[in-house]
């Protein structure tokens, strides 16, 4: 975030972090390695990504850039030819509905009902606030349908969580519980629900967005379930790439004293030229 927030300062033409994989990618290498670079995304889709449990960008990074339209580079210190995921503000059209997928694990999810007078969306913001006062931030807030779906990481003592609400509600608690969230710029909700239970027709899924979204499709399964969703889902909508929008991963390491001599260090840094040569850049190495 310290590069984002120096760079927007400097009026940078570019923003550059420096992480340990290749750029965004199309899931979490960590839960399903075969996935693909992302040549580019929106913010919308950037913010979305981190917001939903994507850790090579923190949530904040991109609203300092977003602000100033400066783009945003995601390179991997490991192998600096590679080009990365530039993050901007408009991006080509793309076949693939989906762009990634991003997961949560380890929650505690309460599936809420009012049964007062109020609408779904102002209990929903009623909960937020009060998770807030107790220092207990969701990890993921939405209401669908006049149900409302409260997660919070499971170490966190939820039954100690006291409903200030008032009025009547029906709270039903799923313990042990992932989230994933597929997200792409202009999607049919409807669609990728549709797609997505199919493709998880062995899992126990719960639909948590809304079929009016057009960025993000968020669903919740058992956590022990969720490597093998991600790969059925990453199986359902990558089946075929575009080649303009995704690339493929490349595995081939570079040498430890190549390494060594470039970073020795994680380091933080804003780095620019005079406004006579351009580009300026900021660069956060995480």
């Amino acid at each position: 975030m310290t590069a984002s927030i120096v760079g927007a300062g400097i009026s940078a033409d570019e923003i550059q972090i420096w992480t340990d994989v290749d750029g965004m990618l199309t899931c979490d290498p960590r839960v399903f390695e075969r996935g693909y670079r992302l040549r580019s995304l929106s913010y919308q889709e950037a913010a979305a990504l981190a917001g939903s449990g994507a850790k090579v960008l923190h949530t904040d990074t991109v609203t300092p850039a977003v602000r100033q339209r400066i783009p945003v580079v995601i390179r991997n210190s490991r192998r600096p030819a590679v080009e990365g995921t530039r993050i901007i503000a408009a991006v080509p059209a793309s076949s693939n509905a989906v762009k990634a997928i991003a997961c949560k694990a380890g929650l505690a999810v309460l599936e809420i009902r009012s049964k007062d007078e109020r609408g779904p969306a102002e209990v929903a913001a009623e909960l937020g606030q009060m998770c807030g006062r107790y220092g207990m931030a969701p990890e993921f807030l939405c209401q669908n349908e006049g149900t409302i779906f409260l997660a919070l990481k499971s170490a966190t003592r939820y039954q100690n969580l006291p409903i200030e609400l008032g009025g009547c509600l029906e709270v039903r608690l799923h313990t042990q519980s992932a989230i994933l969230t597929l997200v792409g710029e202009g999607i049919d909700a409807s669609e990728i629900i549709a797609r997505s239970v199919a493709a998880l027709k062995q899992v126990p899924v719960t639909i948590l967005s809304s079929t009016r979204s057009k960025l993000a499709v968020s669903l919740m399964v058992p956590a022990p379930e969720m490597q093998r969703s991600v790969e059925m889902l990453h199986r359902e909508f990558f089946k075929q790439i575009d080649p303009a929008v995704f690339a493929e991963c490349q595995s081939q390491e570079v040498e430890n004293a190549q390494l060594s001599s470039t970073f020795t260090e994680p380091r933080t840094s804003a780095v620019g030229t005079s406004r006579r040569f351009r580009p300026l850049t900021a660069v956060c190495q995480n």
